[in-house]
């Protein structure tokens, strides 16, 4: 059994947006859970948004980890995802005195 947690992904979108219908479409064909939140429903949510956007409420934004990015790709929100899975499973190793081994 996996015992590797996948990183937290939230996705800040809006209706109407077309980008973010367009990121949402292809996180869900990539098969990438998320939390989704309405920025026009949550201000706290709006706040982030800003604070990731210079001030702006620029949407698709999503959340990998601790890291924000403004209008990612859906690869590439996979590969981060990837990434951090990698990152944490070399991490887990090295705790437990195993390392990853190569072919």
């Amino acid at each position: 059994m996996n015992d590797i947690a996948r990183p937290a992904v939230t996705l800040y979108w809006r209706p109407g947006c077309r980008y973010c219908t367009k990121l949402r479409q292809g996180l869900d064909r990539l098969g990438l859970t998320r939390v989704e939140i309405n920025i026009w429903e949550d201000n706290d949510g709006a706040a982030v948004v800003r604070g990731i956007a210079n001030g702006n409420e620029t949407v698709p934004t999503v959340i990998v980890g601790e890291i924000g990015y403004v209008n990612p790709s859906p690869d590439l929100v996979a590969r981060l995802v990837r990434d951090q899975i990698e990152r944490s499973t070399s991490h887990t190793q090295e705790e437990s005195g195993h390392s990853p081994t190569t072919p």
